[in-house]
């Protein structure tokens, strides 16, 4: 995902972010939509999904639940950590949907193995668009809020609601080679504005975390979820002698 950069020094300045509009929360400075405050549905998930692909109207039930800290096992500089849960829904086959525990759809593979149904004429940026606005009606989102498309990979399409901004929601999408689609990622970062005193804080603890004196840039990312605020970064490291190697990191805090 295209993130802001920044240089590090050993202040680690923040940086000025774009701020939206919404229901939300708000903890220090920093505003959350209320869906980052939420940890389980408040009911029970459907027992069924369904999704239509093109003339074909696939059926798919519910297979369970899957709760998990989100982030790094390995590089994880804090001992909070956001969690969620994920209802999946199958056909038996190669067809999955998941839904996040706010009932959103966030993410959708369709059976590779299928001959027809969903494939691009062509693998440019406007043939996979063709598709990707047929598979968006059925995951019930809005593609005029994502207006930043870049299309990387030869078959892969990432959609940004801002792509300038280091919480941004985004759209993932991959096709196989013929153009036909593959999966669909939905990402919802649930931040509202990040102020500069939880920017600061998490460079912060990075710095303190790496201790090199290896050149390195970092590409940061927040997000939240169950009332936790939490970066995830990319650190990019440039050694005349060893080379370049990326580490990754994550974060957290309480917002409650």
């Amino acid at each position: 995902m295209k993130k802001r950069w920044m240089k590090m020094a050993a202040a680690l300045c923040a940086a000025a972010v774009f701020g939206g509009c919404g229901a939300s929360m708000e903890e220090a400075g920093t505003v959350v939509a209320e869906t980052g405050f939420r940890f389980n549905l408040s009911c029970a998930p459907p027992v069924e999904k369904t999704f239509t692909m093109d003339e074909e109207t696939i059926v798919l039930l519910h297979a369970g639940s899957q709760t998990a800290a989100l982030g790094l096992e390995q590089g994880t500089l804090t001992d909070v950590r956001p969690r969620a849960t994920i209802e999946i829904y199958t056909d038996g086959d190669w067809n999955i949907l998941r839904m996040d525990d706010h009932g959103r759809i966030i993410g959708l593979q369709a059976d590779i193995l299928r001959e027809s149904g969903w494939i691009a004429a062509d693998t440019t940026e406007d043939g996979l668009m063709e598709v990707l606005e047929k598979v968006a009606v059925q995951v019930d989102v809005d593609l005029t809020r994502y207006p930043d498309i870049e299309l990387y990979g030869g078959c892969q399409l990432r959609l940004y609601q801002d792509i300038d901004s280091p919480y941004t929601d985004y759209i993932h999408a991959e096709f196989d080679e013929t153009g036909k689609f593959c999966f669909v990622k939905i990402h919802y970062s649930n931040i509202i504005s990040l102020s500069e005193e939880d920017e600061a804080y998490f460079a912060g603890l990075l710095a303190e975390s790496i201790g090199s004196d290896t050149p390195y840039t970092v590409s940061t990312a927040y997000f939240a979820e169950g009332g936790v605020l939490a970066a995830s970064y990319t650190v990019t490291y440039s050694d005349p002698q060893k080379g370049v190697w990326v580490e990754n990191y994550t974060a957290g805090k309480s917002l409650q």
